[in-house]
């Protein structure tokens, strides 16, 4: 059978430890409106597991509704800062 490599590139995904600020600060940098699951991310692994993608090879997926990392507006960098200054600083 030899080798596969694939690649999940999970988006901004809720962890459960947001904070509601952060939350909706986040989801509105992305596209589909609202933060990742951690079941959804769980969903492309699993898939990628099964026979069913026996053809999938050297592919990244991303699970990021939407969102990515090198298309989006660096000033967002400034603003999370300024946001949440106080978190940054502990």
């Amino acid at each position: 059978m030899g080798f596969r490599i694939n690649c999940v590139a999970p988006g901004l995904i809720d962890n459960g430890h947001l904070e509601d600020a952060q939350m909706r600060w986040m989801s509105k940098r992305v596209p589909a409106g609202r933060l990742g699951r951690v079941e959804e991310v769980a969903a492309c692994v699993s898939f990628l597991l099964r026979p069913e993608s026996s053809y999938v090879n050297g592919a990244t997926l991303a699970v990021s509704g939407g969102w990515d990392w090198f298309d989006r507006d660096s000033s967002y960098d400034t603003a999370v800062k300024e946001t949440f200054a106080e978190e940054i600083r502990r």
